[in-house]
């Protein structure tokens, strides 16, 4: 149970790692509009601040949705295999982190 966890948080450490690398390559290939520019309180500090201070909000909701999809994604990758027809949880799934991901963009 131990072995568990610890194996548990490592991973989640490293995708934590991988999600902001992720994070930071998109946001070059595309138009990053934060969270703050949205609502209308970024002012004149996209400019005067580092990047990852400015955007450390998006940042973490963006790491917990990635890691929820990688962590998914692992599961059923690495399954047991059993008769159990898992389809419609699965689709239960997917369909929350897409639903995560229109609400984040």
């Amino acid at each position: 149970m131990v072995m568990a966890w610890l194996t548990f948080e490592v991973l989640t450490f490293y995708l934590n790692i991988l999600s902001m690398a992720a994070f930071i390559f998109i946001q070059n290939i595309k138009k990053f509009k934060s969270i703050r520019d949205r609502v209308g309180l970024a002012g004149d500090q996209r400019k005067n601040v580092d990047f990852l201070v400015y955007s450390r909000d998006d940042i973490h909701w963006w790491s917990c949705w990635f890691i929820q999809v990688s962590l998914s994604i692992l599961a059923l990758v690495f399954r047991n295999d059993t008769s159990i027809d898992i389809k419609w949880s699965v689709i239960e799934v997917f369909t929350k982190h897409v639903l995560g991901a229109f609400l984040i963009r």
